[in-house]
């Protein structure tokens, strides 16, 4: 038996939550390293840190089985500089490239018009304290399933 996992890209903090049985066993956030100053640099350290959760967690809870990263809003792209949607897109293809290397199933995930207060709401009632982009990739995971 073993685990999935939601992400919520970021580039200054990215969200993730992972579950076994549908229950939530981990969820939190995985930042870039702090001397790194250049989105590259960046990037990179968020690809490192990404395998160090994934093993880790494979470790003790078996193979990642299926992986999941938020798609990208189509209501955010009016509001959002190129610039931001770039960088959006560099690290889902980061997490979708890491996330290849241990499973088959990557699947993106479409919250639609669901809000952060509804991730909030999730979050209290499976009574999980979590940073904000956690607690995104732990609503990401209810919408698909991973979670209940």
């Amino acid at each position: 038996m073993g685990f999935d996992i939601t992400f919520d890209p970021g580039l200054n903090a990215t969200g993730y939550c992972a579950a076994q049985n549908r229950k939530v066993i981990e969820c939190a956030n995985i930042y870039p390293a702090s001397d790194c100053v250049t989105e590259f640099a960046k990037l990179r350290s968020i690809m490192i840190k990404t395998h160090g959760v994934i093993s880790v967690l494979a470790e003790k809870y078996g193979p990642l089985e299926r992986a999941g990263v938020e798609k990208w809003q189509t209501y955010y792209i009016p509001k959002s500089r190129l610039h931001t949607m770039d960088i959006c897109a560099d690290v889902r293809g980061i997490l979708l490239g890491v996330c290849l290397q241990y499973t088959g199933f990557v699947i993106d995930i479409n919250k639609e018009s669901r809000t952060k207060d509804e991730a909030q709401q999730h979050a209290d009632r499976l009574g999980i304290k979590a940073p904000k982009d956690a607690r995104d990739a732990l609503h990401l995971a209810i919408c698909e399933g991973f979670v209940r």
